[in-house]
C-alpha cells in the first residue's frame, strides 16, 4: 500500500467472488486522491469484470498450443518444449530421447468404420500412450496418426527402448470404438538419442522417423 500511495496509482488484475460464490477475474485501477497539503484525501477504485476476456485469450491459446481432439500438445508446443529440453540437457550433460510414433493401419479405421470412429481411436490411442510415460514427459500429436515422446534427462538408456515396446503393446491391443465395432492398428516407433544420434532440434525428428537407418525402430507384428 506505500508504494501505491507514493506512485498515486496502481492497477491489476485481481480475482474476487461473486454473492453466489462464483469467482471472476476483475481489472482494478485504484487512484489516490490528495489534499493540497499533499496528504491522502482519500482512495477511489473502479473495476471491471474481465472474465469473459480472460476466457476467450485461454482458447486462443488453447488453440495456438494444443490439438483439439486429443488435447495433447500440437507441433507448435512440441517444437517449443523440444528447444527447451535440448538446452536443459546441454547445461546438465543429460540425454534426451525422442520417439516418433505412427498408427500403421489408421487408414483401414477410417475407410471401413469411417472419422467419428477413427477419433476415438486417436483420443484412446493418446491416453494409452500417456499412460507408458511420465507426467515429467512430453507426448504430442504432430496431426494425423502420428505422435511423438520427448524422454528428458535421461540417466538409464535402456529406457527409452522399454518405453517404445511398452507404447507398441499397448497400442497392439483392439480398440473399443463403441458398439460392436472394434478398430485394429499396428504402431512403429522410431527412437533417436541426443546428443548420441542428432546434435540440434533440425536432425532429431529426420533420424527419428521409423526406417531411417540413422535411428532406431521398433514395429508391431501383424495382428
Amino acid at each position: 500500500m506505500e508504494q501505491h500511495n507514493n506512485a498515486g496509482r496502481w492497477q491489476g488484475e485481481i480475482w474476487d467472488r461473486k454473492k453466489n460464490g462464483e469467482l471472476y477475474a476483475k481489472w482494478s485501477t485504484i487512484s489516490v486522491l490528495r489534499h493540497p497539503d499533499g496528504s491522502i484525501y482519500r482512495h477511489v477504485a473502479q473495476f471491471s469484470d474481465i472474465t469473459e476476456k480472460k476466457t476467450k485469450d485461454e482458447l486462443i491459446q488453447k488453440h495456438a498450443n494444443f490439438d483439439l481432439l486429443t488435447e495433447l500438445p500440437n507441433r507448435r508446443l512440441f517444437y517449443d518444449r523440444l528447444e527447451q529440453e535440448i538446452l536443459k540437457s546441454r547445461r546438465s550433460g543429460k540425454p534426451l530421447a525422442l520417439l516418433l510414433i505412427d498408427l500403421d493401419r489408421f487408414k483401414e479405421v477410417n475407410d471401413t468404420l469411417g472419422h467419428a470412429k477413427g477419433d476415438v481411436l486417436l483420443v484412446e490411442a493418446a491416453r494409452r500412450i500417456r499412460q507408458c510415460v511420465r507426467q515429467s514427459d512430453t507426448v504430442a500429436r504432430l496431426g494425423g496418426d502420428e505422435f511423438t515422446v520427448i524422454l528428458p534427462e535421461l540417466s538409464d538408456l535402456h529406457r527409452p527402448e522399454t518405453i517404445a515396446e511398452s507404447i507398441i503393446r499397448s497400442l497392439g491391443q483392439p480398440f473399443p470404438l463403441g458398439g460392436e465395432d472394434v478398430g485394429y492398428v499396428s504402431a512403429s516407433v522410431g527412437l533417436t538419442v541426443f546428443p548420441e544420434e542428432a546434435q540440434d532440434i533440425e536432425g532429431l525428428l529426420p533420424a527419428c522417423r521409423p526406417g531411417n537407418v540413422r535411428g532406431k525402430e521398433r514395429r508391431t507384428g501383424p495382428l
